[in-house]
């Protein structure tokens, strides 16, 4: 008598979201290359917590990929509900250590969402291609943080979603969405920050 063939499953493509949800909630984003631009301080940094605190609250893990020269600043990613300490970050020396450090975290397969805080220009399609597939096979999302204004090229065209934030008219944040190569919700929302107590 034969014995019955096991089929073996990772928990994580179990309980992967379909891809909807809101403008920024990780069930949209899930196994995507995702572009994040803003032409000035305007907030982005403090709209991405919301991705990575849902990426938390399912027990998956987050990783911070800095090749600039400065990075954000941990109590006010705190005050928004973040788990700093738990946090996988990698300050590189330049966009190369970057490109090698995303690689590295994504095909480990140990990451929910990876954040590259970019500072340098075009990505080269054959890497970017690469990513998508290991992303979409895993069900990792991978955000670029640029800045740049709407109107600039993306970092590629492997890019799935893009967006830009800026400031409305009335003063608050504005995501506008300007790329999606899936169907999904409404492209603009506005979202209200203020700073951590004490310091604003």
């Amino acid at each position: 008598m034969n014995a019955p063939v096991t089929t073996v499953q990772r928990a994580r493509s179990l309980v992967r979201p379909p891809r909807k949800g809101g403008l920024w909630d990780l069930s949209r984003i899930g196994g995507r290359l995702v572009e994040v631009s803003e032409a000035g301080s305007f907030g982005a940094l403090s709209a991405l917590c919301a991705l990575l605190v849902q990426v938390q609250d399912k027990g998956e893990q987050t990783a911070w990929v800095e090749t600039g020269s400065s990075i954000f600043f941990p109590p006010d990613l705190a005050f928004r509900g973040l788990d700093v300490e738990a946090l996988c970050v990698a300050r590189v020396p330049d966009a190369g250590g970057g490109l090698k450090a995303v690689d590295w975290l994504l095909r480990s397969g140990a990451f929910g969402l990876i954040v590259v805080d970019w500072t340098d220009g075009a990505v080269e399609e054959s890497v970017l291609g690469r990513w998508a597939r290991v992303a979409d096979e895993q069900g990792t999302s991978v955000v670029f943080l640029t800045r740049k204004k709407p109107s600039d090229p993306s970092v590629g065209t492997q890019v799935s979603l893009r967006a830009v934030v800026s400031f409305s008219a009335s003063g608050e944040t504005e995501w506008q969405v300007i790329k999606d190569k899936l169907s999904g919700p409404p492209s603009k929302q506005g979202v209200t920050f203020h700073g951590p107590f004490g310091l604003y």
